[in-house]
């Protein structure tokens, strides 16, 4: 994510397809064999450290949404990435589950997700 961070710039891009960042999005998936109850926390864990790291805006999906409206991630990102800087962050609705509410300047924002364990 910090290299992706460094490399691309949200604000130059263009495109058909729908995005919230540079990273747009990180399914947190557990590998076989490995404890899943241990792992039901990581994707926390991980959101806070991206936030606190790259100050890059945390969305949780799926399994890991905190509203039922953003369970499915086309709600989240439905909008092109213009719209989505110009309005997803400046109400209280609309603001990311971890981090402030506004995008980073280059990198957008990031949707993070995780399998139901």
């Amino acid at each position: 994510m910090g290299k992706a961070a460094e490399l691309i710039d949200m604000t130059r891009q263009i495109g058909a397809h729908p995005r919230i960042g540079a990273t747009d999005v990180l399914p947190f998936i557990p590998l076989e064999g490995y404890p899943c109850r241990s792992a039901s926390r990581w994707h926390g864990e991980l959101a806070r450290n991206i936030w606190e790291r790259y100050r890059i805006p945390i969305y949780f999906y799926e399994a890991a949404a905190t509203r039922p409206e953003r369970v499915n991630l086309e709600n989240i990102r439905k909008d092109n990435l213009r719209d989505f800087l110009q309005t997803r962050c400046v109400t209280r609705i609309r603001s990311p589950d971890i981090g402030e509410p506004r995008l980073h300047s280059t990198a957008g924002a990031t949707a993070v997700a995780r399998e139901n364990f």
